[in-house]
């Protein structure tokens, strides 16, 4: 039996160490920028497709603005996910901008009345709702 302690002991004994945030940062059918990262990975598990690119760093970039899909290929050696960025869908989903027009000031007699509607409203939901439990 050996009296001499094992070497390298010490490096079983590591602190706890944080995570490197990998995996999807965009999930399917989500809106993206272009240079939008959408995968963090080590090695090639996520193939780019349509308008995205791989970064030095392996992770899987989108080109230009548009909607996330995920495809799936059978290979011999299994099934393979592809990312694609598609523009023509960006265009329905994009966030409108803001018009330019610019609305005429209500006076205050307009919003006295609209105001006036609404108490009008409330009071009414409230009265039928009083008609229908009394009838219970």
């Amino acid at each position: 039996m050996a009296h001499v302690k094992a070497g390298s002991s010490s490096a079983h004994q590591k602190a706890n160490v944080v995570g490197k945030r990998r995996g999807l940062k965009v999930n399917q059918g989500q809106f993206v920028r272009g240079g939008q990262i959408l995968i963090k990975q080590t090695g090639i598990v996520f193939k780019a497709g349509m308008n995205t690119m791989i970064s030095r760093d392996s992770s899987v970039m989108s080109r230009v603005a548009g909607i996330v899909q995920f495809t799936y290929l059978r290979r011999p050696h299994g099934v393979r996910t592809v990312v694609n960025v598609w523009p023509k869908l960006a265009e329905a989903k994009a966030p409108k901008q803001e018009s330019t027009k610019v609305e005429k000031p209500k006076s205050t007699e307009e919003k006295k009345q609209k105001s006036i509607k609404a108490v009008k409203k409330v009071v009414a939901k409230k009265a039928t709702v009083k008609k229908a439990v009394a009838k219970k």
